[in-house]
């Protein structure tokens, strides 16, 4: 079992115990790296499918970087995306659309409110045009290899935050439970990779903002799975890809 932290020196590390001497041995070491403490996260995901984890790590600038120890070598890729807005770096997932994986985190940024919310308060009227909403960062990673240079990984922001990530069909493929914060609505999508790379997305309402889910769970019974969804108004609905029930 090897140990995996950024240490005071901006480096990343890998430790591992030594029974011999009975204590920690540092046996990898990057480049610095230009973070500090509390604005980047890290993570290990399997991003080119051969069964080993890589080390990725992502700050708010939109850094990433990708790690990889094998052979006694430590190699490592990193790519930055322009944006306007920071990225929400303490979560990212990975999630898998047919045969390609995809990391996903979320970011913010203002948007035009259809319709504008109106509100009474007390005898006066609000409206709010605009606000702040939640959207889901993507990152499409290619087959293979090539998946372990964050530049061949190609970039897309869903109109949804994301709430929900699994099979629900059995076909191995995710689907998602997102919220359409210009609508504001609930819907369930289902992603499509075209075959220019291309990542479409396919949805069904599921509600509207009053009424939020509150907990999800995957049902697998024998060869029927669905997804259960809690509402807060009480309800429990099954949701299969065949309808709601």
């Amino acid at each position: 079992m090897e140990i995996v932290m950024v240490a005071n020196d901006r480096r990343l590390k890998i430790w591992r115990f030594d029974r011999r001497e009975r204590r920690l041995k540092v046996i990898a070491t990057s480049p610095p790296l230009p973070v500090t403490w509390g604005d980047f996260s890290m993570r290990l995901f399997d991003l080119d499918g051969d069964g080993q984890k890589e080390i990725v790590v992502v700050d708010v600038n939109r850094n990433f970087w990708v790690f990889r120890w094998q052979d006694g070598k430590l190699k490592m890729w990193q790519k930055m995306w322009q944006g306007k807005t920071d990225l929400d770096m303490w979560h990212l997932t990975q999630v898998k659309f047919g045969d390609r994986l995809a990391l996903y985190t979320y970011q913010y940024h203002p948007i035009w409110l259809l319709p504008p919310r109106i509100w009474l308060e007390g005898r006066k009227l609000r409206w709010r045009f605009r606000e702040e909403a939640s959207f889901t960062f993507f990152a499409l990673l290619p087959k293979g290899k090539q998946a372990l240079l964050p530049s061949n990984w190609r970039i897309y922001e869903a109109p949804f935050q994301l709430k929900f990530a699994g099979d629900i069909d059995g076909d191995g493929s995710d689907e998602v439970v997102g919220y359409d914060d210009r609508w504001r609505r609930w819907r369930l999508y289902r992603a499509e990779v075209t075959k220019s790379g291309e990542l479409r997305w396919r949805d069904v309402l599921l509600g509207r903002e009053k009424i939020e889910p509150t907990a999800f769970a995957l049902l697998v019974d024998g060869k029927r799975r669905g997804l259960v969804v809690a509402w807060s108004d009480g309800r429990l609905e099954l949701l299969t890809m065949e309808g709601k029930k």
